[in-house]
């Protein structure tokens, strides 16, 4: 059953790119962090890249970005890359 009157209460914005926003604040940090450290090399790399950077950063890249694929942000590409859905999750 549909409740119309919570239907029409809803705010819902016109701007995708807000949209987009607001759903990535909920993603959990280190899945955030992922995609910022993504999103400074570009809109596709390879995994080895994340696995270098991992070691250097201590932490697991390659797995909040596995995250990120899950939830639709980036498309892992066989298994050697991984890159962004659309340009506006890269910014």
């Amino acid at each position: 059953m549909w409740d119309i009157d919570s239907i029409i209460d809803l705010e819902v914005s016109d701007d995708v790119v807000k949209l987009l926003l607001m759903q990535m604040e909920r993603l959990p940090a280190e899945v955030r962090y992922g995609l910022k450290v993504a999103s400074c090399l570009g809109s596709s790399t390879k995994y080895a890249v994340f696995d270098i950077l991992s070691k250097e950063l201590n932490v697991n890249l390659r797995g909040f970005l596995i995250e990120a694929v899950a939830k639709g942000y980036m498309i892992d590409c066989a298994g050697r890359r991984i890159q962004f859905t659309h340009d506006k999750v890269r910014r």
